[in-house]
C-alpha cells in the first residue's frame, strides 16, 4: 500500500496536505487525516474517515492533524496518533526525514486547479469563529 492523505475543509488544508505528501515521498503504510473544525459535521467526518481507514488498512499507521486535532485532540484519542496543527508542516512530526529542499505548499494531486498557500488562517478573533484557535 502507499501513502494516503485525506483532507477536510479549506484550500489551505488541501495545499498543506500536498506539501505533506511531497515530504513523505514513497512512505508506505501511512494515512494522514487533515481535519477541519469549522463545523461539528467536519469533525464527525474526520472521525468517520479514521474509522474507515482503520478497517480498510488495519496495518497502516494513522495520523490525524489539522484544526479539529489542534482544538480537541481528545476527540481523536484512541482512534489515531495526533499531530498538532502548529507542527504538521514538519516532516519529523510524522517520523519522516527532512527533505533536501523546502517547497511551498501547492496542491494538484487530485484537483483540476492547484492551490498555493499565501495566507495561513486569519488573525481576527470573531466571537463565532473557532479557526484562530486551531491555526
Amino acid at each position: 500500500m502507499s501513502l494516503e492523505i485525506i483532507n477536510f475543509g479549506c484550500r489551505l488544508n488541501i495545499a498543506e496536505g500536498e506539501a505533506i505528501r511531497a515530504a513523505a515521498g514513497d512512505q508506505d503504510d501511512l494515512i494522514i487525516i487533515n481535519s477541519c473544525a469549522v463545523t461539528a459535521e467536519a469533525s464527525r467526518q474526520a472521525r468517520q474517515a479514521i474509522r474507515r481507514a482503520a478497517k480498510r488498512r488495519p496495518e497502516a499507521r494513522i495520523i490525524v492533524t489539522g484544526c479539529a486535532a489542534e482544538i480537541d485532540p481528545g476527540m481523536f484519542a484512541g482512534l489515531a496518533e495526533v499531530v498538532g496543527n502548529r507542527v504538521k508542516a514538519a516532516p519529523t512530526s510524522y517520523g519522516l526525514p527532512l527533505p533536501s529542499t523546502n517547497a511551498p505548499a501547492v496542491s494538484g494531486h487530485d484537483h483540476a486547479r492547484a492551490f498555493i498557500e499565501v495566507q495561513n488562517g486569519c488573525d481576527h478573533r470573531c466571537t463565532f469563529c473557532i479557526i484562530p484557535f486551531g491555526r
